[in-house]
Protein backbone atom coordinates (compact mmCIF):
# COMPACT_ATOMS: atom_id res chain seq x y z
CA UNK A 1 0.00 0.00 0.00
CA UNK A 2 1.27 3.48 -0.92
CA UNK A 3 1.10 5.57 1.76
CA UNK A 4 2.49 9.40 -0.49
CA UNK A 5 -0.10 12.15 -0.14
CA UNK A 6 -0.82 13.22 -3.84
CA UNK A 7 -0.70 16.76 -4.76
CA UNK A 8 -4.54 16.67 -5.42
CA UNK A 9 -4.93 15.58 -1.47
CA UNK A 10 -2.35 18.33 -0.31
CA UNK A 11 -4.57 20.61 -2.39
CA UNK A 12 -7.58 19.39 -1.10
CA UNK A 13 -6.37 19.88 2.91
CA UNK A 14 -5.23 23.28 2.05
CA UNK A 15 -8.38 24.53 0.78
CA UNK A 16 -10.83 22.89 3.20
CA UNK A 17 -8.30 24.44 6.19
CA UNK A 18 -8.39 28.08 4.67
CA UNK A 19 -12.12 27.93 4.25
CA UNK A 20 -12.42 26.70 7.96
CA UNK A 21 -9.91 29.61 8.93
CA UNK A 22 -12.44 32.39 7.25
CA UNK A 23 -15.38 31.08 8.78
CA UNK A 24 -13.76 31.17 11.96
CA UNK A 25 -12.52 34.72 11.09
CA UNK A 26 -16.02 35.55 9.94
CA UNK A 27 -17.25 34.63 13.62
CA UNK A 28 -14.87 36.75 15.12
CA UNK A 29 -14.59 39.82 13.16
CA UNK A 30 -18.49 39.99 14.04
CA UNK A 31 -18.36 39.34 17.90
CA UNK A 32 -15.07 42.11 17.63
CA UNK A 33 -17.96 44.65 15.86
CA UNK A 34 -20.54 44.38 17.94
CA UNK A 35 -18.59 44.35 21.48
CA UNK A 36 -16.76 47.62 19.97
CA UNK A 37 -19.74 48.98 19.26
CA UNK A 38 -21.47 48.78 22.38
CA UNK A 39 -18.37 49.53 24.07
CA UNK A 40 -17.97 52.70 22.14
CA UNK A 41 -21.60 53.54 21.84
CA UNK A 42 -21.57 53.35 26.35
CA UNK A 43 -17.96 55.17 26.77
CA UNK A 44 -18.80 59.18 27.91
CA UNK A 45 -16.75 60.95 29.94
CA UNK A 46 -17.92 62.59 33.20
CA UNK A 47 -18.42 65.75 34.52
CA UNK A 48 -15.28 66.09 35.82
CA UNK A 49 -13.58 65.44 32.55
CA UNK A 50 -10.70 62.92 33.62
CA UNK A 51 -12.35 59.81 34.21
CA UNK A 52 -13.66 57.40 31.66
CA UNK A 53 -17.07 55.73 32.86
CA UNK A 54 -19.68 54.02 30.79
CA UNK A 55 -23.53 55.14 30.59
CA UNK A 56 -26.33 52.56 29.97
CA UNK A 57 -25.92 51.14 26.67
CA UNK A 58 -29.25 52.45 24.73
CA UNK A 59 -28.89 49.15 22.49
CA UNK A 60 -28.66 46.70 25.84
CA UNK A 61 -32.76 45.75 26.51
CA UNK A 62 -31.39 42.70 28.29
CA UNK A 63 -30.29 44.33 31.60
CA UNK A 64 -28.83 41.45 33.21
CA UNK A 65 -25.99 42.06 30.81
CA UNK A 66 -24.14 45.39 32.56
CA UNK A 67 -22.04 47.91 30.84
CA UNK A 68 -18.95 46.74 32.91
CA UNK A 69 -19.68 43.02 32.15
CA UNK A 70 -19.76 44.05 28.42
CA UNK A 71 -16.51 46.32 28.77
CA UNK A 72 -14.84 43.18 30.88
CA UNK A 73 -15.54 41.24 27.98
CA UNK A 74 -14.38 43.87 25.32
CA UNK A 75 -11.17 44.31 27.06
CA UNK A 76 -10.35 40.40 27.56
CA UNK A 77 -11.03 39.99 23.88
CA UNK A 78 -9.40 43.03 21.88
CA UNK A 79 -7.36 45.13 24.79
CA UNK A 80 -5.48 47.61 22.75
CA UNK A 81 -7.59 48.43 20.01
CA UNK A 82 -10.73 49.34 22.68
CA UNK A 83 -7.74 51.25 24.28
CA UNK A 84 -7.47 53.41 21.37
CA UNK A 85 -11.18 53.89 20.90
CA UNK A 86 -11.99 54.38 24.62
CA UNK A 87 -9.47 57.02 24.19
CA UNK A 88 -10.78 58.74 21.14
CA UNK A 89 -14.04 58.81 22.43
CA UNK A 90 -12.80 60.11 26.10
CA UNK A 91 -11.11 63.63 23.67
CA UNK A 92 -14.88 64.43 23.56
CA UNK A 93 -17.46 66.27 25.69
CA UNK A 94 -20.61 64.74 26.43
CA UNK A 95 -21.96 67.59 24.04
CA UNK A 96 -19.43 66.07 21.22
CA UNK A 97 -20.58 62.66 22.01
CA UNK A 98 -24.09 63.76 22.02
CA UNK A 99 -24.37 64.98 18.58
CA UNK A 100 -22.17 62.20 17.41
CA UNK A 101 -24.80 60.37 18.76
CA UNK A 102 -27.58 62.30 16.82
CA UNK A 103 -26.18 62.04 13.59
CA UNK A 104 -26.51 58.44 13.74
CA UNK A 105 -30.14 58.52 14.88
CA UNK A 106 -30.93 61.11 12.23
CA UNK A 107 -29.95 58.78 9.60
CA UNK A 108 -31.86 55.94 11.46
CA UNK A 109 -35.06 58.45 11.55
CA UNK A 110 -34.50 59.35 7.64
CA UNK A 111 -34.77 55.87 6.62
CA UNK A 112 -37.79 54.66 8.98
CA UNK A 113 -39.41 58.19 7.58
CA UNK A 114 -38.94 57.01 3.34
CA UNK A 115 -40.23 54.15 2.81
CA UNK A 116 -40.27 54.50 -0.82
CA UNK A 117 -36.40 54.43 -0.45
CA UNK A 118 -34.95 51.10 -2.02
CA UNK A 119 -30.96 49.79 -1.38
CA UNK A 120 -29.71 50.99 -4.63
CA UNK A 121 -32.14 54.86 -4.32
CA UNK A 122 -29.48 57.38 -5.27
CA UNK A 123 -31.31 58.85 -1.65
CA UNK A 124 -30.47 55.87 0.28
CA UNK A 125 -27.07 55.64 -1.13
CA UNK A 126 -26.25 58.93 0.32
CA UNK A 127 -27.14 57.76 3.42
CA UNK A 128 -25.34 54.83 3.44
CA UNK A 129 -22.66 57.28 2.33
CA UNK A 130 -23.50 59.39 5.72
CA UNK A 131 -23.91 56.05 7.63
CA UNK A 132 -20.01 55.53 6.76
CA UNK A 133 -19.14 59.10 7.58
CA UNK A 134 -20.93 58.88 10.64
CA UNK A 135 -19.54 55.08 11.51
CA UNK A 136 -15.69 56.68 11.42
CA UNK A 137 -16.57 59.00 14.12
CA UNK A 138 -15.57 55.72 16.06
CA UNK A 139 -13.30 53.74 14.10
CA UNK A 140 -11.81 53.52 10.45
CA UNK A 141 -14.27 51.60 8.33
CA UNK A 142 -13.58 48.71 5.70
CA UNK A 143 -15.40 47.06 3.87
CA UNK A 144 -15.93 43.96 5.81
CA UNK A 145 -16.35 45.65 9.38
CA UNK A 146 -19.17 47.46 7.23
CA UNK A 147 -20.94 44.58 6.27
CA UNK A 148 -20.36 43.22 9.64
CA UNK A 149 -22.44 46.02 11.33
CA UNK A 150 -25.10 45.45 8.75
CA UNK A 151 -25.34 41.52 9.92
CA UNK A 152 -25.24 42.40 13.46
CA UNK A 153 -27.92 45.40 12.90
CA UNK A 154 -30.80 42.33 11.92
CA UNK A 155 -28.80 39.95 13.37
CA UNK A 156 -28.68 40.94 17.60
CA UNK A 157 -32.16 41.85 18.48
CA UNK A 158 -30.73 44.69 20.40
CA UNK A 159 -29.62 46.58 17.50
CA UNK A 160 -32.78 45.30 15.50
CA UNK A 161 -34.77 46.68 18.47
CA UNK A 162 -33.07 49.68 18.39
CA UNK A 163 -33.51 50.37 14.84
CA UNK A 164 -36.85 49.21 14.87
CA UNK A 165 -37.93 51.61 17.37
CA UNK A 166 -37.41 54.48 15.01
CA UNK A 167 -39.77 52.52 12.81
CA UNK A 168 -41.03 49.06 11.51
CA UNK A 169 -38.39 47.44 9.93
CA UNK A 170 -35.69 50.02 9.81
CA UNK A 171 -32.86 47.60 10.80
CA UNK A 172 -33.60 45.54 7.95
CA UNK A 173 -33.86 48.09 5.48
CA UNK A 174 -30.63 49.59 6.73
CA UNK A 175 -29.01 46.29 6.41
CA UNK A 176 -29.74 45.88 3.05
CA UNK A 177 -29.15 49.06 2.31
CA UNK A 178 -26.07 48.94 3.47
CA UNK A 179 -24.62 45.36 2.10
CA UNK A 180 -25.89 46.93 -1.20
CA UNK A 181 -23.65 50.10 -0.64
CA UNK A 182 -21.12 47.86 0.50
CA UNK A 183 -20.74 46.21 -3.15
CA UNK A 184 -21.61 49.18 -5.33
CA UNK A 185 -18.61 51.21 -3.02
CA UNK A 186 -15.15 52.20 -4.46
CA UNK A 187 -13.50 50.84 -1.11
CA UNK A 188 -9.99 50.84 -3.01
CA UNK A 189 -10.28 55.19 -3.83
CA UNK A 190 -10.87 56.14 -0.02
CA UNK A 191 -8.22 57.84 1.99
Amino acid sequence: MDKRVSIDDCAKFVVFSFWHFFQFASVLITMMMKLLFELEQSVLRNSKGNTMVLIPDKFNSDSSQSSSAIRHEAYTLYGEELIAVEERLSSRSKAEANAVHEQGALIAREIALHENYTPNSPEMMNLMLRQLNWLENYYRVTEDRFRGLADLYISDSRFANYYDSFGSNTAEKLSRAMMYFANHFDWHDRK
